[in-house]
């Protein structure tokens, strides 16, 4: 099974909007977006949501 992943960004500010390719989306702090840019950009939705996103 194939997992969802992500099909864009948009910085902004001090967080950054991440679009998937199933059209859903969540933020993230642009700290740990730099910091973590390879686990995010090539990670699954779900597992980066998780790790990741603010509430």
């Amino acid at each position: 099974m194939k997992g969802i992943h992500l099909k864009s960004w948009e910085i902004e500010d001090d967080r950054v909007h991440l679009i998937y390719e199933d059209d859903t989306d969540f933020y993230v702090r642009k700290s740990d977006f730099d910091r973590a840019f390879g686990c995010i950009v090539s990670g699954e939705k779900n597992a980066i949501k998780n790790d990741f996103s603010i509430k």
